[in-house]
């Protein structure tokens, strides 16, 4: 075999010996008498025909990436050598890389070929730290390494990777929690490439935990123990700090409350009992008045007799099992003489042009003709300090004749209208500024009907629109009110207040929805995917949330809710929100707002059922 020598690629190999790379492979060659000596550098002229050859089947000097795969096999060739059946490697190869079955004892490293018939030596492995590594391969004819020997000396040359080696940025935490909560085990890390994960219990690997954060939902006890995680990219790997995760026994359930106590008027020197129902173990009670524990009330009802004045009051019950208490709802006990009320008014303020759409509320008068005062105010509301009010509001009245969409009734300017003397002269609501662009109209109106708001100039403003019930007694009376709007966030939730007059509590259905608008056969665009609603009222000078719901299958009373005649339906398991719920006379605001600070359309609905 002819080779050409080929200097630019020579490296140190032992005495007579050279590397000559070819485009197809590269021997180490070796006289086999002359393999004492490493370092110099011989030429070809001279050598004996009984030479044989290291071949490796890359170039050598070979050439590695630090955390890159690197492989090279030799095999032996000659005239008098077919293949090797030992092998032994001297000095030193990249961390990371191994000789397949070898044995390491001092500096030498002895390779019982497994098969012997093939005669190929592997090296093999992902290099991790740059460097040159020098290192001599012998091959011997016979396993225990006797009889003619092929060395040869070369070296691997690992190139640095770019990036960094992983390191912990912050460590996870200790953290003692109660079985059945959730919770999380995290860590921050540096490196380049982006470093995996292994995280591990006790010492010992987690199967599919390869995030950099390990959820429990819910943890259970079984998960107590000693967290750590290592990361590892191709420069070399780190491993955090060891995190105890302690895991109590789960608290008992708190009780859960399935029939509230309710509001009452009573006349004086009667008697009065309030009742809660809940569900739990080892119950304990404890009534409230006003907000201060009642000596000896710690029973599930509570009884007051010969009532005077004095004993009027806001009550509510303590519920307790081991576990967490709950308080019920608030119930208004009034001790004067029963004067049933009605729904009085409604009233809306939110933007009107949003989108193009106007701001439309909806009123229904059950048992004949009732004087209804609506109103739609804008300027007159800025004059009491409300930003960006419209300018220019325009009410337009519709009703459905013949399955016709008919405009009955419309005003611009308040005062403009025939009946604005009496509109003037109604007592309750504020008065409008003479000669303000407000619109208002008095209707005599004995079904349902619609109000629609928008500014003469298509702008965009808030407005309030309001409907009052002026005319005298109970029957005919407004059965329904409602709005439809767009719901934003902060202030701009949707809000709808409402007042029931008299003096005796009142048992309504309140509704916000969204899922089911948006759904056949109403099919309203961009509605909010989540209403959560809330009941507001004042109480001893505090804004206080009466009620509050988020989805309307979770209430105790749902059933009894969806079975209520009138109402459209809401799709079962939707996320509408709504209350059946008994109130004292008083004035009430309901807030519709997207859970998770989200947006769209919604529908407040209040319904008379009693």
């Amino acid at each position: 075999m002819v080779c050409q020598r080929t200097p630019a690629i020579r490296v140190a190999v032992a005495a007579a010996d050279y590397v000559l790379e070819s485009p197809l492979n590269v021997f180490l060659r070796s006289a086999a008498a002359t393999a004492a000596v490493l370092g110099a550098v011989d030429s070809l002229a001279g050598a004996s025909a009984s030479t044989a050859y290291l071949v490796a089947d890359i170039n050598t000097p070979a050439t590695a990436t630090a955390g890159q795969p690197f492989k090279m096999n030799v095999t032996v060739t000659g005239p008098s050598v077919t293949f090797a059946q030992s092998w032994d490697i001297t000095n030193t190869l990249p961390p990371g890389i191994t000789a397949q079955g070898a044995t390491l004892s001092g500096n030498l490293l002895v390779i019982n070929n497994a098969i012997p018939t093939q005669g190929v030596l592997t090296i093999s492995g992902v290099p991790t730290k740059a460097g040159t590594y020098n290192f001599t391969v012998d091959a011997w004819q016979n396993t225990n390494r006797t009889g003619s020997v092929t060395p040869g000396s070369t070296s691997i040359i690992v190139i640095g990777n770019s990036g960094t080696a992983p390191a912990i940025v912050s460590q996870p935490a200790i953290k003692t929690v109660d079985a059945g909560t959730i919770v999380t085990l995290s860590v921050t890390v540096s490196g380049s490439p982006a470093p995996t994960f292994q995280w591990k219990k006790d010492g010992v690997p987690i199967a599919g935990a390869t995030g950099s954060s390990l959820t429990f939902s819910p943890v259970k006890l079984g998960d107590a123990g000693i967290y750590a995680v290592v990361v590892t990219n191709s420069l070399g790997s780190a491993t955090s700090s060891n995190a105890l995760l302690t895991v109590n026994p789960p608290l008992p359930a708190a009780p859960v409350i399935t029939i509230q106590p309710l509001s009452q008027t009573v006349a004086p020197g009667g008697a009065v009992t309030f009742g809660v129902t809940a569900t739990g173990s080892n119950l304990t009670y404890q009534w409230q008045k006003n907000g201060t524990a009642i000596a000896g009330a710690t029973a599930s009802t509570l009884t007051l007799s010969n009532l005077q004045p004095g004993d009027a009051a806001y009550y509510t019950v303590v519920v307790t099992t081991s576990g967490s208490p709950v308080t019920s709802r608030y119930a208004q006990l009034v001790v004067d003489t029963p004067n049933p009320g009605r729904i009085a008014n409604l009233s809306v303020r939110a933007p009107a042009g949003v989108g193009g759409q106007s701001l439309t509320v909806g009123f229904i008068v059950s048992g004949g003709g009732k004087s209804l005062l609506i109103r739609a105010s804008g300027p007159t509301l800025g004059a009491l300090g409300v930003p960006g009010t419209l300018p220019d509001p325009i009410l337009q009245v519709h009703q459905k004749i013949n399955g016709q969409d008919v405009v009955v009734a419309s005003n611009d300017n308040w005062g403009l209208d025939p009946n604005a003397a009496a509109i003037a002269a109604i007592p309750g609501p504020f008065p409008f500024l003479a000669g303000s662009k407000d619109a208002a109209l008095l209707l005599n109106v004995d079904s349902d009907r619609t109000a629609l708001v928008n500014d003469v100039n298509s702008v965009v403003g808030v407005t309030l629109v309001e409907v009052y019930d002026v005319g005298p007694g109970n029957s005919p009376r407004l059965v329904n009110v409602s709005t439809l709007n767009f719901s934003g966030t902060g202030d701009s939730v949707l809000i709808a207040g409402f007042i029931i007059s008299g003096n005796t509590p009142k048992t309504l259905l309140i509704r916000g929805v969204g899922p089911t608008l948006g759904s056949a056969p109403f099919n309203v665009g961009g509605t909010l995917a989540d209403p959560v609603m809330e009941i507001h009222t004042t109480i001893n000078g505090q804004d206080v949330v009466v009620a509050k719901n988020d989805d309307w299958g979770d209430e105790p009373n749902a059933a009894a809710a969806a079975a209520i005649p009138g109402p459209f339906a809401l799709n079962a398991g939707s996320k509408d929100a709504a209350l059946l719920i008994t109130l004292p006379a008083g004035a009430y605001t309901v807030q519709v707002a997207g859970a998770n600070q989200t947006t769209g359309n919604a529908l407040i609905e209040i319904y008379d059922i009693q």
